[in-house]
């Protein structure tokens, strides 16, 4: 018997400034924001976001977009057979 693994993927890509590698894990924890944060949001939308794909098997990684100069941000769920 084969097992099959089918895998979603999507990539989110910022013209902003990028995000420095020592927020990463920072920014996956609830209530936590960047350093050079704008706007008026509570630090939430990367924790939950995050905790929703671990649950789905998957992550979400934080890179940085060698074509826009900004952040690249990788979302992967595991897809149910």
């Amino acid at each position: 018997m084969m097992c099959q693994v089918r895998l979603l993927y999507f990539v989110e890509k910022s013209p902003q400034s990028g995000i420095p590698v020592e927020q990463h894990d920072l920014l996956m924890k609830p209530f936590e924001r960047g350093g050079g944060a704008t706007g008026t949001g509570y630090g939430l939308g990367l924790a939950v976001a995050s905790r929703i794909a671990r649950h789905h098997q998957g992550g979400i990684t934080i890179d940085q977009c060698d074509v826009l100069g900004g952040a690249k941000l990788s979302v992967t769920l595991k897809l149910r057979a």
